[in-house]
Order: C-alpha cells, then structure tokens, then sequence
C-alpha cells in the first residue's frame, strides 16, 4: 500500500486518531476523538503498516480498542481488505483486528 493508498484508507474509516497515539497521551486521544472523525465508509479504523509498529504502540492501540465502538484494523504491509458490501470484507495478507482490547489475526481468503 503507497503512502497515497494509506491516507485514502484513513480517510474513509470512522476516525484519524490512531496516529496521534504516537504523540499525544491515550486520554487526550480520546477526549478530542470527535474532532477527527473521517467519512466512515467503513465501520472500523484502518491502521496501514501494522507490521512496522513497535510493540509498546501497538499495546496502546489494544487499550484504545477498549474505549471506542468501532473496530481497529490492522494491515501489515501488503496486505488488503476486498469489500463485497460496506460490512463484508475478505483478508489478503496478514490483517489484525482489534475488538474490546483483544487482537485477533484474522484469517486470510482462500
């Protein structure tokens, strides 16, 4: 996924706050969340290059999982999500969901 893939992906998910969880204190993240809400296409949050992110971050993540409504999709780099539907999605590669503070690989499409 190019870095111009990766802002439209953002983009049409429910919200842009992930990235500021590298910056800025979870709390503050999700006081200020409905500032940065996106075109919600899609029900969940994408998180392109999941696979490039250090292991505390992605602990912050889970905990933000916690505190929102809406999935955190994770997309290692090559991987993809194909829609048949705004709901329905098939995995290519290796694609994490966050849901209530558990992360699940989910599985790919044969």
């Amino acid at each position: 996924m190019s870095g111009r893939q990766s802002a439209l992906s953002l983009q049409l998910s429910k919200n842009v706050s992930l990235f500021r969880l590298l910056s800025v204190l979870l709390d503050e993240v999700l006081a200020n969340r409905s500032e940065y809400e996106a075109l919600s296409v899609v029900e969940y949050e994408i998180l392109p290059h999941f696979n490039r992110f250090e292991s505390t971050f992605l602990k912050v993540v889970r905990r933000y999982s916690e505190r929102v409504a809406n999935d955190v999709i994770g997309l290692a780099d090559g991987a993809a999500l194909l829609h048949t539907n705004r709901d329905d999605y098939k995995c290519l590669g290796q694609v994490t969901r966050f849901r209530n503070g558990v992360m699940t690989l989910l599985e790919e499409a044969a």
